[in-house]
């Protein structure tokens, strides 16, 4: 017999689309508190490159950024929230105080029937990357749609959708989206004026970080505006291109290989 209790999780979203859970709750909290990546992230606890990952996703999903950090100052790198990162916080700590008395007055009323539905609902998206962004344009096709995601750094997104799927999403120009992106569906190449690829995505940007495995490499690649995307390409082909931080880079991304998701 399951037990149900109305113990849930406030998740915070901006522009409608979820941004964090406790745990990023909690770095934002601590980044505050101690103005260090390395030390916030030993208090959540999390590891240091799940915090800079966290980091990340907070700032490509948000209108402006909530982190701004400096790498390689003493302990790893000085960081503190923006005033809208305070906002932010501030404004999480209110509605979480309003949250925890509404909760008190419906758990009376709480319905067991609804358990399994709770748990279907409770999920998680595996996606490495995902960016917010408004659709500027549609352009329609027989079959296939090609929707227009314009990023806060300017730079624009494509991807391919149904028909069936833009209209089941109520997609229009001016809509919030959500682009899901595998680390593994984007290539990189070196700029070049004489470059011809079929890749309907062609980002530049700036290599940030690179994590060296036996077999792969994991790239995070600086677009601007505080939003950045990582890849994964073979340790032998990061080699043989001879990249390294700091460098110029152009991410190449297939259309139909971009998910895009609505909150409503």
């Amino acid at each position: 017999m399951n037990e149900f209790n109305l113990d849930t999780e406030l998740i915070p979203t901006i522009n409608g689309q979820r941004i964090g859970n406790s745990k990023r709750i909690a770095l934002l909290e601590n980044i505050q508190r101690f103005g260090s990546i390395t030390q916030a992230a030993k208090a959540v606890p999390m590891s240091y490159k799940a915090a800079w990952d966290a980091i990340d996703a907070l700032n490509n999903l948000a209108p402006q950024p909530l982190v701004l950090r400096q790498t390689g100052g003493q302990g790893g790198g000085n960081s503190v929230l923006t005033a809208f990162g305070e906002a932010f916080l501030n404004y999480y700590h209110t509605m979480q105080q309003r949250h925890q008395q509404l909760l008190s007055q419906l758990h009376s009323n709480a319905d067991p029937s609804h358990y399994g539905l709770w748990q279907k609902m409770n999920l998680d998206l595996s996606a490495d990357n995902q960016l917010a962004g408004i659709v500027s344009q549609i352009i329609d096709g027989t079959v296939n749609n090609e929707v227009h995601l314009r990023l806060s750094s300017g730079q624009e997104l494509v991807a391919m959708l149904t028909r069936h799927s833009c209209e089941q999403m109520e997609l229009a120009v001016g809509v919030e989206a959500l682009a899901l992106i595998q680390a593994s569906a984007i290539m990189l190449a070196r700029p070049d004026p004489n470059l011809l690829i079929s890749a309907r995505n062609q980002l530049s940007g700036k290599i940030r970080h690179i994590d060296t495995g036996i077999v792969n490499s994991v790239i995070t690649v600086d677009l601007g505006a505080a939003l950045s995307l990582t890849t994964s390409i073979t340790r032998n082909s990061a080699e043989n291109m001879q990249l390294d931080t700091g460098d110029e880079i152009i991410l190449l991304i297939k259309a139909p290989g971009i998910i895009l998701g609505r909150l409503r």
